[in-house]
């Protein structure tokens, strides 16, 4: 059986250009449900939602 879900990927990007995966979500429709999920389950682990896109809580962990 065939399944057509998206996968998104959450990246965080640190000032030394170093990337790190915080999350791989599958889904198959999209919505406000759905991101919310997500910002919270990111905020949980310590990455404050600063506008559309997520920033760490304390500057230290930008490096």
């Amino acid at each position: 059986m065939v399944r057509n879900k998206a996968v998104h990927i959450a990246l965080s990007v640190r000032a030394d250009r170093g990337k790190k995966t915080l999350g791989l979500w599958l889904e198959q429709n999209e919505g406000a449900k759905f991101w919310l999920q997500v910002m919270n389950e990111l905020k949980n682990r310590g990455v404050a939602v600063c506008g559309s896109a997520p920033k760490p809580c304390w500057p230290s962990s930008m490096g």
